[in-house]
């Protein structure tokens, strides 16, 4: 009976691994306003990254002709601080359009503090980021504003703007990029959230005393 209890636990815990990949809330969304949304979650149909914490999309929408984006989150990060990465590369061809995409990741289970937002890239039209979270911890839900970036003009952009999050364990994270082109052009960008400043600077402390000891040996 003790066998036969065994490996029916087995059986069963080797369907739950099957069944549920690692980290499967991490989805991507993106939508042009006139065709289907496209949406893929980690390791699963479309994914174009194998890797836990990492989902790429590959391919067009419309007018967008190309477009290669991709999210990264825990546990690709370490869980023990709030960090996101959202980067894409986007392609249109005549008539232009609008194009918003979208990076989620539900249960995060650190303290609730101040998060820092910063991005980066290049547009031939505009582009805006914001990022939210959201107490109830649902999928793409904005409710919460954390930050705000743009909207940025033709040419290269970057910026930095810093929120707090309020909401207890669990919650979620979405961060949004919204492109508009008016005609053929390129946008690209990496749009990141990052741990909390104190955390950056305990870390950035950390360097300076060990080349401080460096030195120190040295002599």
């Amino acid at each position: 009976m003790l066998k036969g209890l065994a490996v029916a636990l087995g059986t069963l815990g080797l369907a739950f691994t099957l069944a549920a990949p690692a980290n499967a809330a991490l989805m991507l969304r993106l939508s042009d306003g006139v065709n289907p949304d496209v949406t893929i979650t980690d390791q699963l149909a479309g994914d174009a990254n194998a890797t836990a914490g990492v989902v790429t999309f590959i391919g067009g929408i419309g007018a967008w002709t190309v477009n290669v984006t991709t999210g990264l989150s825990k546990p690709l990060f370490p869980a023990s601080g709030l960090h996101m990465d959202l980067n894409s590369v986007n392609v249109t061809s005549a008539g232009g359009g609008s194009l918003t995409i979208l990076l989620t990741d539900p249960d995060w289970a650190t303290l609730p503090g101040p998060a820092t937002t910063l991005v980066g890239g290049t547009t031939g039209g505009s582009v805006s980021f914001d990022t939210y979270y959201d107490a109830g911890n649902a999928a793409f839900t904005l409710t919460t504003l954390i930050a705000s970036l743009g909207p940025f003009g033709p040419g290269a952009f970057s910026g930095t703007a810093s929120g707090n999050i309020a909401a207890a364990a669990p919650f979620s994270v979405t961060m949004r990029a919204q492109i508009t082109h008016t005609g053929p052009a390129s946008t690209s960008f990496d749009y990141e959230l990052i741990p909390e400043p104190a955390t950056m600077l305990m870390f950035g402390l950390g360097l300076l005393g060990l080349g401080a000891l460096s030195r120190r040996r040295q002599r």
